[in-house]
């Protein structure tokens, strides 16, 4: 659930009113796949490989002026990790970003 409200927190953030928001679960036959698209302002390619880190340098403040504390999205890796799964994302700058996420169903 964390992981969920957060990925969506982030997506209306960096989301102007006029934008999308897609949230999608599958069951597939090892675990779930959970996708939060977005039509916002994107990641530039310069911060994306900076945006799962501890007080990241890819903060950035929202489109309403949200302020970043730069651990968002170090926690919701965290956490997709705790459950052996898998996180990652397509972005480009000024079309938007997809997170997607995998857990397993059974972990070791």
């Amino acid at each position: 659930m964390q992981v969920l409200l957060g990925l969506q927190s982030n997506a209306l953030k960096f989301t102007p009113g006029t934008g999308s928001i897609d949230l999608d679960i599958q069951e597939e036959k090892l675990g779930f796949c959970l996708v939060v698209k977005d039509t916002g302002i994107g990641i530039p390619k310069d911060l994306q490989p900076l945006i799962f880190e501890k007080f990241s340098e890819a903060r950035r403040p929202g489109v309403r002026g949200e302020v970043s504390t730069g651990m968002g999205m170090y926690i919701i890796e965290q956490i997709v990790r705790m459950h052996q799964g898998k996180i990652w994302f397509d972005s480009k700058e000024n079309q938007g970003s997809c997170f997607y996420v995998f857990i397993p169903k059974k972990m070791d």
